[in-house]
């Protein structure tokens, strides 16, 4: 994992500059996963990032617990926080396994861009599936590289196997759904996203009695 940590403090500083270019990816992403979430509702953002998504859900929600594996990533996702008066997120560096819920759980459990870097995912899913109360939903939005063979796909997939990108593991869409709900999850919806088709879009909820 630190590897990854590398990669992904070397590239914070730069990283909501290079996201531009896909600005309509992530307008369709958020309106998503804010159609899906209530005032009262405390969130997980698992693999926050820089925040771009954090911050965009924070008006819409009681609290977040933001948590990513870069403590660059994080400083960044802090200062922006800081300086629009957001008070109600909770940063935390920590890998994945280390994520604790507050009281009863999460009401929602947001994995924006970050499923296909996990290399034990489904670890991963059984932990963030305890995190959530029951009835509660996981959101994701995942690039599923199976679904493509466009140049950047194919680059993408390339310089990770050269190590020059985090190691990454290239899904299908229906790959991935299968591999969420053998976690537990009952999936509510599964879908590409229009700006993007080979970005996937689950919804999934967590058993209201297991």
């Amino acid at each position: 994992m630190k590897k990854a940590d590398s990669f992904w403090d070397r590239s914070a500083t730069q990283y909501d500059r290079q996201s531009k270019r896909y600005e309509g990816l992530y307008s369709e992403t958020i309106d998503r996963i804010q159609a899906h979430c209530r005032p009262n509702d405390h969130v997980l953002d698992f693999g926050c990032g820089t925040g771009l998504i954090t911050l965009a859900l924070a008006g819409r929600v009681q609290s977040i617990t933001a948590t990513d594996i870069s403590e660059k990533m994080m400083q960044e996702a802090q200062k922006k926080a800081s300086a629009r008066g957001i008070n109600n997120i909770n940063f935390t560096q920590t890998p994945p396994e280390a994520t604790v819920s507050p009281g009863s759980g999460f009401d929602r459990v947001v994995a924006a861009n970050v499923l296909h870097f996990i290399p034990d995912i489904e670890s991963t899913l059984s932990h963030l599936y305890a995190l959530l109360k029951p009835g509660g939903l996981f959101i994701s939005v995942t690039d599923c590289f199976k679904e493509t063979r466009s140049p950047m796909s194919l680059m993408t997939q390339i310089l990770s196997k050269a190590r020059v990108l985090p190691a990454l593991k290239a899904y299908r869409a229906d790959g991935l759904k299968e591999t969420v709900a053998d976690a537990g999850f009952l999936i509510l919806e599964c879908e590409p996203l229009r700006h993007v088709a080979h970005n996937v879009f689950i919804l999934a909820q967590k058993q209201k009695m297991d």
